[in-house]
């Protein structure tokens, strides 16, 4: 069978006319299923999945029927969750589905959510779904560095456009990171550089989305935000909830905000809803759970947020607090790996001397981490002489010592 979209005359050439109907291996009728509704005029189906006998005895295929898109728009009575099946032909779980229905039903959506669970995915179906049912509209899309917005959201936008709109002559001029359908109708992808990216882009309909959104600078939030002031406009915000401060933590705890957690454990693979095998595989699975039950600990800042959706709290002996590690780790990815290396070269030295404990020499260069070496079972003189050891060899031009404890 041919991949694509057939018209209503080359269905019924090849598929209905007498004696050319394909035959199973039991030469019964090609068996096909339709969702119920029919083309105009015609009374044939639009949606069929036919029996691919000529490719694959076991293999099942959906094909749709040429029609003017703003049919299938129409078919879709406004549901996005309909549109989604239907037109974009995506496979949801139903935790996806109410995140869907959030994003059109409400005007904020925040969505705390664990690693795997099609976080992104479901961000760009919205932003198609949005484009296409609220007309005309603009969805503008940021996350904390423009290779996520171009290598992951928009990644998943163009390939469902491509794939499923595109051929079915839905409207628009699609590149990296744009859908354009008119000037004042289009979805695009913005860094999170600056405010100024963010101005002007009021519409009657208007759709924001943050993915990852903890991450995102919060002055880039504050200009996404002033985008609210008027019409029908609507944000969803959706990532791992890292840390008990910013405006992904504050839109949880704040009326207004429609809050929907997906914990790992609600998805497919664990609670056995009914999905497509394709889908339960691009979701989290019960191994990498069990694999960070056993890394992490269940009582972990990191597994509370990444795999069931909480905001960790900082525990009593915590001295360094997450936050700090992830804004270190959002600063590195923006940089692309390439943090700046000028200025000074510093280490820092924190001794431990006798014990289980470890001596740590730790070498910067600018404000980027080199390396660090630890040792043990060395006495305060032998500790100083590594220290200088090392300043020679690396070419430190200081040296930072823990004035607490052995150190000081």
């Amino acid at each position: 069978m041919t991949q694509g979209w057939l018209t209503v005359q080359e269905f019924m050439t090849t598929y209905l006319n007498n004696g050319t109907r394909t035959k199973t291996r039991e030469s019964t009728p090609m068996t096909h299923l339709d969702d119920g509704t029919r083309i105009a005029g015609t009374g044939l189906p639009n949606m069929l999945v036919f029996h691919e006998m000529e490719t694959s005895p076991t293999r099942w295929k959906r094909v749709r029927l040429s029609e003017d898109w703003r049919d299938a728009v129409a078919r879709a009575k406004g549901d996005p969750v309909a549109f989604a099946e239907q037109t974009l032909g995506v496979d949801l779980w139903s935790r996806q589905k109410d995140v869907l229905r959030s994003v059109f039903e409400n005007r904020r959506t925040v969505v705390p959510a664990g690693h795997g669970v099609g976080k992104t995915f479901v961000s760009a179906v919205a932003a198609l779904t949005f484009l296409f049912l609220r007309q005309p509209s603009k969805v503008i899309t940021t996350a904390p560095t423009w290779n996520q917005v171009r290598k992951l959201l928009w990644a998943e936008i163009n390939a469902l456009f491509k794939r499923e709109l595109r051929p079915h002559e839905f409207p628009g001029t699609a590149n990296l990171t744009e859908l354009r359908i008119q000037d004042d109708w289009f979805a695009v992808g913005l860094s999170a550089v600056d405010t100024e990216s963010f101005q002007g882009h009021h519409q009657e309909h208007l759709l924001i989305i943050l993915d990852e959104a903890p991450g995102v600078r919060h002055e880039i939030y504050v200009g996404a935000d002033s985008l609210m002031s008027a019409g029908d406009a609507h944000m969803l915000m959706i990532g791992n909830p890292v840390s008990q401060q910013g405006h992904f933590y504050d839109a949880c705890r704040t009326e207004g905000w429609n809050v929907l957690t997906i914990a790992c454990p609600d998805s497919p693979n664990f609670t056995g809803e009914n999905v497509s095998d394709k889908l339960r595989k691009r979701l989290v699975t019960k191994e990498w759970v069990d694999e960070k039950k056993r890394e992490w600990g269940t009582d972990s800042p990191q597994y509370k947020s990444r795999v069931l959706g909480e905001f960790p709290a900082s525990g009593s002996d915590q001295l360094i607090p997450l936050e700090w590690v992830n804004r270190a780790i959002k600063r590195y990815e923006a940089s692309q790996g390439d943090m700046v290396r000028e200025g000074e070269t510093l280490m820092g030295v924190d001794v431990a001397r006798f014990g289980s404990d470890a001596t740590v020499y730790m070498i910067l260069r600018g404000c980027r981490y080199e390396f660090h070496v630890d040792d043990r079972q060395r006495d305060v003189e032998e500790i100083a002489g590594h220290a200088l050891w090392l300043q020679g060899l690396h070419g430190v031009e200081r040296i930072g010592v823990d004035d607490i404890g052995v150190g000081g």
